[in-house]
């Protein structure tokens, strides 16, 4: 329709789409009381701005990751929980494998990236959280282009390691981004941050940091992958390292808002875990031996960077 005439009637959308007539005035009707195009009568619909950014290509692996994967493991969902055990997940279930989301699309490089670009879009609409972290100041006084500052542990395409050089571009210090190899390939390009293929259930081959970062990760494990992923992690800490977990740290005794409550869903949907709240935080980092520092939260969502340190 974007490609057509500014507002073409049913019958030339139906002989260019080989949609019954009625049928297409049925499913534009729907659109439009869904503002997702301009109704000009019951036989005539017009692009909106909706329209023109759903069809944009950011906007569109967004609904094909939804409709395509997110949303079978989402119909999925009521069996997992009342037959547990058939399936680690509902997405297992939903889809008839044994592997998990990611193991798909390491078969599927379309969704993989699909994927990733989702979250690019995901992530431009949230805050950034160097708004809570005066990350120089407070982490890079006496740092040397030596000094390993920054690793950004499952970093995806690079988009933090970015934002903090950009932020800081005089900071001294070595920026590392760290995900699977297929992912940190394909990252966006910057002379000053160095890619390393890794597997985050695997020892940090990268040993004392001033910081490591993990953004939106342990929300996709269960408690059991979270202190895999945290115990393959202390080795490299030194007594000047900080964890950086930038995820959702919901308040104990506050609802959730509809955004992070939806989310909460998602992530059992896809991994069969939640969204944790502030003492399952702290419970959690103590079973390892880490101390929570402090909490910043930087959005009403409760989107916060969480810092944590070795006993």
């Amino acid at each position: 329709m974007s490609s057509a005439a500014a507002s073409p009637s049913t019958a030339t959308l139906a002989q260019d789409t080989g949609i019954n007539v009625y049928e297409l005035e049925a499913l534009l009707e729907y659109m439009a009381a869904r503002h997702l195009v301009d109704r000009i009568s019951y036989t005539e619909f017009a692009p909106n701005k909706l329209t023109r950014l759903l069809l944009t290509p950011l906007f569109m692996d967004g609904v094909l990751l939804y409709h395509d994967h997110f949303t079978p493991s989402f119909t999925a969902l009521s069996s997992f929980l009342s037959s547990p055990g058939q399936r680690s997940t509902a997405f297992q279930l939903a889809n008839n494998t044994s592997g998990g989301l990611y193991d798909m699309q390491q078969a599927h490089p379309d969704m993989a990236r699909a994927f990733q670009n989702y979250l690019q879009l995901e992530h431009s609409c949230l805050p950034n959280w160097l708004t809570g972290v005066d990350f120089q100041s407070e982490f890079a006084e006496n740092t040397c282009t030596d000094t390993v500052l920054f690793v950004d542990v499952g970093g995806g395409n690079g988009q933090q390691c970015l934002n903090l050089l950009t932020e800081y571009p005089n900071m001294k210090g070595r920026v590392i981004l760290q995900d699977t190899p297929s992912v940190v390939q394909d990252a966006l390009p910057n002379s000053r941050v160095e890619r390393m293929g890794y597997d985050y259930f695997t020892e940090q081959p990268v040993k004392g940091a001033k910081a490591y970062h993990f953004r939106q990760i342990f929300h996709n494990n269960d408690d059991d992958g979270c202190i895999r992923i945290l115990e393959a992690l202390l080795p490299a800490m030194s007594s000047s390292s900080t964890l950086f977990i930038n995820e959702n740290v919901l308040p104990d005794e506050k609802p959730s808002t509809e955004y992070r409550a939806s989310l909460s869903m998602a992530m059992m949907a896809l991994f069969n875990t939640y969204e944790r709240r502030e003492r399952h935080w702290h419970q959690l980092l103590g079973k390892v031996g880490l101390t929570v520092k402090e909490i910043r939260r930087f959005s009403r969502h409760g989107d916060s960077v969480l810092m944590a340190v070795k006993r």
